[in-house]
């Protein structure tokens, strides 16, 4: 009989910055929630520096500069990576993916955020923005009056009611991956009219309120926007303890001691769809 396939979790990291520590800590905090179950999960990096997380118990996936290139496709969009590396993992690994942007950090167990994975049920971070909100205008109004089409020649229907998820998490399920293919498509048609960075979150929230039921993970996850600035400053130097590094593997280790984050979410959801779904 096959053992079952363990559900995956995600990080793409890469190039030079604070984002080694920040994935570190995220990886720490999910690692001290999964407990003895941790063993039943699959923590994966991809990154073109392997050996910054070889003290962590995580499987490294290299990224070439040709892959780094490839992925980020015509117009050398940096978040188009994040989709790529889903469509990778649910390839080489099946099951469940989650990918976490190095910035967040798990506040409950991962396998709630995993339950909300199934054939036809996807899972992101939250809910943010309508595209008539102002926060999303500049990006609205730069969309405005085009047209895009699926891979099967379909219009999107994308408007000011259009409800776009933040990418901070994205949880996907093996059976879907082939909606990842309409999300990049969406992704090259879009940021040849607008080069805001967030044109990722936008095309895969379309997609994936079209092919699946999508639900949020705020309960989850926290991402300490506001904090992040103070919260960079204190990392490095704490992960650089000699006494963490001892006991940063252990069972015990809670991140949370160290830099604690305040709620799951900070600030108020911006769009109300309902509760989280398990």
């Amino acid at each position: 009989m096959s053992s079952p396939t363990k559900d995956s979790l995600l990080y793409l990291i890469y190039g030079q910055g604070p984002y080694t520590d920040e994935a570190e800590y995220s990886i720490l905090s999910a690692l001290h929630l999964m407990g003895r179950e941790r063993n039943n999960y699959r923590i994966v990096v991809y990154t073109d520096d392997p050996e910054a997380f070889g003290d962590l118990p995580v499987h490294t996936e290299l990224l070439s500069a040709s892959v780094l290139d490839e992925w980020s496709g015509p117009l050398a969009f940096n978040h188009r990576r994040k989709i790529a590396a889903v469509k990778d993992a649910l390839e080489r690994f099946g099951g469940r993916v989650l990918l976490c942007d190095t910035d967040t950090c798990f506040v409950k167990h991962p396998k709630r955020a995993f339950a909300r994975v199934r054939p036809g049920r996807a899972v992101m971070h939250v809910a943010e923005y309508y595209l008539s909100d102002r926060a999303a205008r500049p990006m609205a109004e730069s969309l405005a009056g085009h047209i895009f089409l699926d891979r099967a020649g379909s219009r999107w229907n994308i408007g000011g009611a259009t409800v776009m998820f933040n990418s901070g998490l994205i949880g996907l399920h093996e059976s879907d991956i082939s909606i990842l293919g309409d999300v990049i498509s969406l992704i090259d048609q879009m940021y040849v009219q607008t080069r805001v960075p967030i044109v990722e979150q936008l095309a895969l929230s379309v997609c994936l309120q079209h092919h699946s039921r999508l639900s949020q993970a705020y309960d989850v996850v926290h991402w300490p926007p506001a904090q992040r600035a103070l919260f960079r400053d204190h990392l490095s130097r704490i992960l650089q303890e000699q006494s963490l590094r001892v006991k940063r593997n252990s069972a015990h280790f809670c991140p949370s001691l160290l830099i604690c984050p305040s709620s799951p979410f900070s600030g108020e959801r911006r769009v109300s769809l309902g509760d989280c779904v398990e």
